[in-house]
C-alpha cells in the first residue's frame, strides 16, 4: 500500500538546513529502507534507515554522500578537492565559522583520488 510521506527536516537534525527526498527513489531491503538520491544540505546522499519499535520511529543508519571533486588552485597548481560544507559548531546559539580543506595530490590507476 502506497502512503503519501511530508518530511521536513528528520527528527533531532539540527544541523541540518535542508533535506529533500523530491528526486529520491525508496526500496525496502530486508528489514530496512534504502533512499537513493536524497539530498542533505545540496548534497546527493544516499541513507539507510530501520524502523526503531523504542521510538516509533525511521532512524537513518546509514549515510553515503555522493560528492563531487571540485577543480581550484593551490600555490599556483591545479588541484582537486572535496567540498564538504561546514562542520560548525554552535556557541550560545551562535554558528561558528570554520573551514575544511582536503587537497587530492594524486589519482590511481582506475582515475579515483
Amino acid at each position: 500500500m502506497d502512503h503519501a510521506v511530508v518530511i521536513a527536516k528528520p527528527g533531532a537534525a539540527e544541523f541540518l538546513t535542508s533535506f529533500s527526498l523530491a528526486d529520491a527513489t525508496i526500496a525496502i531491503d530486508g528489514n530496512e529502507t534504502v533512499i537513493t538520491g536524497a539530498v542533505v544540505d545540496s548534497a546527493r546522499t544516499n541513507l539507510r534507515a530501520s524502523f526503531s519499535t523504542s521510538s516509533q520511529s525511521l532512524v537513518i543508519t546509514e549515510a553515503n554522500i555522493e560528492k563531487a571533486l571540485i577543480d581550484g588552485w593551490f600555490r599556483e597548481q591545479a588541484i582537486a578537492y572535496y567540498n564538504f560544507g561546514s562542520n560548525s559548531s554552535v556557541v550560545d546559539s551562535q554558528i561558528q565559522v570554520a573551514s575544511l580543506l582536503a587537497s587530492i595530490t594524486g589519482f590511481d590507476a582506475e582515475g579515483n583520488p
